[in-house]
């Protein structure tokens, strides 16, 4: 996986960051629903697929949802716009993006 800071340094000169966003705390949140939904449906899913496979998900997505929520794991959104798409520097020095 990247770090925030190798992301950047490869964005660097091509893209412009518009925003970041850490949805660790809400990737939680879903990992731990997902372990809900297993166990409130674990009879229509061992008949569908066993019960090995049935129970393998639960501790696979109870381990991300407690590293997540104890913040040793994140969860980055970067959103970039290419330079390409921009005009060119304004008397700022700061880029325009086209809309489009």
């Amino acid at each position: 996986m990247s770090r925030q800071t190798e992301i950047l340094a490869a964005s660097d000169r091509v893209l412009s960051l518009l925003n970041v966003r850490n949805d660790k705390l809400d990737y939680a949140r879903i990992c731990r629903e997902w372990v809900q939904r297993i166990e409130a449906a674990k009879p229509e899913l061992i008949a569908m697929v066993g019960a090995d496979k049935t129970n393998e998900y639960v501790p696979y997505l109870r381990m991300p949802a407690a590293a997540f929520a104890r913040q040793q794991f994140g969860l980055l959104r970067l959103t970039f716009r290419s330079y390409a798409n921009a005009c060119p520097p304004d008397f700022h020095g700061s880029y325009r993006f086209l809309r489009g």
